[in-house]
């Protein structure tokens, strides 16, 4: 078929960069074709435009979070007096005012424990909040979390989901089945069955999660800016746990983020938190930022660092699967 017939599907493609197309007609293709990258300039010079470098909300206060070095463990006291007596602290708030101030998140399942934005009587999981230190810059903020004592009663721990299950620690319990799978598991010339157990996993992104929180009194409306490139999917379950309508939560992504692969969702919890905050302190502006510095520190310090994690199990074949959640 020859150029430009009548027949012929033409493409015609533009570049903003100056860069060359590939020729009509010389045979070369867009697919399997090296392309130059014309994203990465601005980054190269720091000029990206990441949520610590938007500031949106100047002088703002800074929060650090108190997290359980614990498992399982219940909280016996909280003892925040070392921490007010800091110069540059403005509040320190602990689970149960958050608890007062805020609701449980949504459940897609009823459960008999509460997901709270923090820990009220017992921690379930290491790094779990406890309480939030709030001072006027980020390094007294994280002095004072260190002034922090809380404590804990350890329990015994529920780590394997077949433990769970043994303990009849289940809040979901669903199993599907599609056509007849016993049947074509009887009637295959061959069945292969083996037991996988895979370990612990986490996503690492480059950038760690950014909140800052605004609350203006006058109109009853938070404004939050946080770092997870799916807004629209936290929107409603940060907004419901903070008792606000949705048209009275703004949640605000910036131009650029630093990876995510799903690990950054998990920022709904510090949405509230931060929310909760600044509703209820002077300023009305607070923003948290996890550190380098994530590992919690030996329990006997009753202090611990910030700590993101992300685990996830699945049981599933292609004819059936079954899927059980469990809380200790």
């Amino acid at each position: 078929m020859s150029q430009g017939s009548a027949t012929e599907p033409v493409t015609t493609c533009s570049r903003l960069d100056g860069v060359a197309e590939p020729e009509q007609g010389t045979g070369r293709r867009w697919l399997g074709t090296s392309l130059e990258r014309v994203e990465d300039a601005r980054l190269l010079r720091g000029a990206g435009r990441f949520l610590d470098d938007v500031d949106p909300a100047p002088g703002a206060a800074h929060a650090a979070v108190v997290r359980s070095p614990f498992a399982h463990a219940r909280i016996k006291a909280i003892d925040t007096a070392a921490a007010m007596e800091l110069p540059g602290v403005i509040a320190v708030v602990t689970g149960v005012e958050i608890a007062e101030l805020s609701r449980p998140f949504p459940a897609v399942v009823d459960s008999p424990f509460p997901f709270r934005a923090a820990a009220v009587d017992t921690v379930r999981y290491v790094g779990e909040p406890v309480a939030v230190v709030v001072a006027r810059d980020r390094y007294t903020a994280e002095d004072a979390r260190d002034l922090v004592f809380v404590d804990y009663e350890p329990l015994a721990a529920v780590v394997a989901p077949e433990d769970a299950l043994d303990a009849g620690l289940i809040t979901s319990d669903r199993e599907f089945a599609y056509g007849d799978p016993d049947g074509a598991l009887a009637g295959a010339d061959m069945v292969v069955s083996e037991r996988f157990n895979f370990p612990r996993w986490s996503c690492t992104p480059v950038e760690c999660s950014v909140v800052v929180c605004d609350w203006s009194e006058a109109t009853g409306t938070l404004t939050a800016w946080a770092n997870f490139q799916g807004p629209f999917t936290l929107h409603s379950v940060a907004a419901g746990a903070l008792g606000l309508g949705g048209s009275k939560l703004r949640l605000i992504t910036p131009e650029d983020s630093g990876g995510s692969f799903g690990v950054k969702a998990s920022v709904y919890t510090y949405v509230v938190l931060m929310g909760v905050v600044a509703r209820n302190s002077e300023p009305r502006f607070v923003g948290w930022r996890t550190g380098s510095n994530i590992w919690p520190r030996a329990p006997r310090q009753r202090s611990v660092r910030r700590r993101s994690t992300q685990a996830s199990r699945r049981r599933a074949s292609s004819w059936r699967s079954s899927t059980t959640c469990s809380r200790t």
